[in-house]
């Protein structure tokens, strides 16, 4: 005997890209889904994936999907209802530089034991790092880069440009 039934279900489909003639890479996008209809999910993802572009289906409700690039300060968010039958295009557009911190000597070579501190321009803490010459994926716009060596402290503001490498 065959039984008809019906679910619930739609789909999602994920997208980044890059503002400016950066190639996002696979390994550093993650998107993650928190169901907004069911008050357990509102802060445990349902599903996490990689990738620049993925399916997801789900059951129809109103999500929150979150688009990060790389693990500092490139986030996104969206809010969708997925309804049944039907497919959601979500789109994230990021605007990404790849900055490299680097504290040089006199005669132009990078200094080891160096503890790096960047900020926002309201103050608030991107980074704390020991690596002697830290690679960061960060969201375009302005940064103040602090460096301490022994004694020593140095300061630098900066604009980090979409689409760019810049080492600083």
């Amino acid at each position: 005997k065959n039984e008809d039934f019906s679910l619930s279900v739609g789909g999602v489909r994920l997208s980044a890209v890059s503002v400016g003639k950066q190639q996002l890479s696979e390994k550093a996008l993650q998107y993650r889904i928190f169901s907004l209809s069911d008050e357990k999910s509102l802060h445990q993802p349902l599903f996490s994936t990689r990738g620049t572009s993925s399916a997801v289906l789900l059951k129809k409700g109103r999500y929150r999907i979150e688009g990060q690039y790389g693990w500092h300060n490139v986030r996104q968010v969206r809010e969708v209802d997925v309804p049944t039958g039907s497919t959601v295009n979500v789109n994230f557009e990021f605007s990404v530089c790849d900055v490299t911190l680097k504290l040089l000597s006199k005669a132009g070579s990078p200094m080891t034991d160096v503890k790096w501190t960047l900020k926002y321009p309201d103050g608030g803490t991107v980074l704390i790092s020991q690596d002697a010459a830290p690679r960061l994926i960060l969201q375009a716009g302005n940064y103040q880069a602090m460096a301490l060596h022994q004694t020593k402290a140095f300061s630098r503001s900066f604009v980090a440009v979409a689409g760019s490498g810049q080492t600083i």
